[in-house]
């Protein structure tokens, strides 16, 4: 939004400089510029309109970063909702890798790859590129390669609480659907 402003701005200040430059050149006096002149002042005004929109597209690549630094900040770290006896685990680590995590007893279902997030004032939406699934129970353990893109819709509370919404993520063996918002908790977590 904020860069969508910053163009605005820019743009305006473009047409406010170059109108009074062209409304010379179609008055009545223009038979004393010449085809250069004239060509020289197009030539002009195209340049500064490169030149704005190469402006215009590194300030968007710059705010893009930014946004992704503050909403990677709000989310890393150790996300747990529990459900009776069945626990889902998200863990979000500085270094764009993530894993979420699916428990009951001894049995496990992680699902791991990277992410990518974009947020705007505490609401985002986490893109999360699925790429191994690890079951484990007692007595087996399955690694799986996966090729998936999950859309995970979040909102962060006072910093503690992450509202999630995973459609793909299945449900656990309590029947609980993360389609629905769910509320995970911070946990206290090193060296995410």
């Amino acid at each position: 939004m904020e860069a969508k402003k910053i163009i605005l701005v820019l743009m305006s200040a473009f047409l406010f400089c170059i109108t009074p430059v062209f409304a010379q050149v179609t008055d009545d006096s223009h038979e004393n510029l010449s085809q250069e002149d004239i060509d020289r002042v197009a030539n002009s005004a195209k340049e500064v309109l490169e030149g704005l929109k190469s402006f215009a597209g590194k300030t968007k690549k710059s705010l893009d970063k930014q946004v992704q630094k503050l909403g990677q900040k709000a989310v890393t770290g150790r996300w747990e909702f529990k459900n009776g006896d069945c626990k889902t685990t998200i863990l979000v680590h500085k270094d764009y890798t993530m894993q979420i995590i699916q428990e009951q007893g001894s049995n496990y279902v992680t699902y791991r790859g990277g992410y990518a997030v974009s947020e705007v004032m505490g609401t985002g939406s986490l893109i999360f590129n699925v790429f191994v699934k690890d079951t484990r129970s007692t007595f087996s353990r399955k690694n799986e390669d996966v090729s998936a893109t999950w859309n995970i819709s979040y909102s962060i509370k006072n910093g503690e609480v992450l509202l999630a919404s995973i459609p793909d993520l299945p449900d656990d063996n309590n029947g609980y659907s993360f389609k629905k918002i769910t509320a995970f908790t911070r946990m206290e977590e090193k060296n995410i």
